[in-house]
């Protein structure tokens, strides 16, 4: 039983196969029913209370599995609401299929901190003017945003793989997505490698960090699409003759 679930449910009908047995036997199955839903052992000797213990655990195990479906469906319908009233953006790229679910809060997630840091830079330089009146606030924002909106800040391709592959939650996310055919974080750092050298046969030496990983998810696609073609191309040419 989920382990978040604190209550279960008992039926009326549970009442016809309960009544076949004695007052001594039905102490046995509610005791066997509560260890079973806390993950205890519920060891039945008794061929008649077993018969209803299976039937009401049964029922539990179905209601368990209908309830976590039903959390699953709010918990994504509420992450959902939240990218589209927050990152308008971030949702219309997951609507069109462009991004997965955990991708895009991923991103979310980076937009956030990085607004954060960006708020207590300004923090931070406000109060330094109140200190010193020599400081040259706007050269001091521009150092300090530039800093902070890292995502934003063109890089070396190399840094922008490194960077990646730092990042648990984007890799478990790209890893954790079938479509992406890629089952692990080794796999990944070799995918990485080929889009650079990719990159860097068409001039690109250097990118932001939120382009350089949109920019990989679509290169990616399109080759996973290309080796899905080429396949059946070749299942479909007809055997040579000799």
């Amino acid at each position: 039983m989920n382990r978040d679930k604190k209550s279960f449910l008992l039926y009326f009908d549970m009442l016809e196969f309960v009544e076949l047995l004695s007052i001594e036997q039905r102490g046995h199955l509610l005791t066997a029913i509560l260890n079973y839903v806390n993950g205890k052992a519920y060891g039945l000797d008794d061929g008649m209370t077993k018969m209803a213990f299976i039937q009401i655990k049964n029922q539990i195990d179905r209601d368990c599995e209908k309830w976590s479906d039903r959390i699953e469906k709010r918990s994504k319908s509420g992450k959902v609401g939240n990218l589209k009233k927050y990152h308008p953006e971030i949702h219309k790229r997951y609507e069109s299929n462009e991004i997965t679910l955990a991708e895009a809060e991923n991103l979310a997630y980076h937009r956030n901190s990085s607004q954060s840091e960006k708020n207590v830079a300004t923090v931070a330089v406000n109060d330094n003017v109140n200190v010193n009146d020599n400081v040259n606030v706007n050269d001091n924002v521009t150092e300090i945003d530039g800093r902070k909106s890292d995502n934003d800040i063109l890089k070396p391709i190399q840094e922008q793989i490194e960077k990646y592959l730092s990042d648990d939650r984007l890799v478990d996310a790209f890893v954790s997505n079938k479509e992406n055919k890629i089952p692990d974080k080794k796999k990944l750092e070799s995918r990485l490698y080929e889009f650079k050298t990719h990159l860097t046969e068409t001039g690109k030496h250097s990118k932001s960090f939120d382009d350089f990983a949109s920019h990989f998810r679509s290169w990616h696609k399109v080759k996973l699409n290309n080796n899905s073609k080429n396949n059946n191309t070749q299942l479909s040419k007809p055997p040579e003759r000799y």
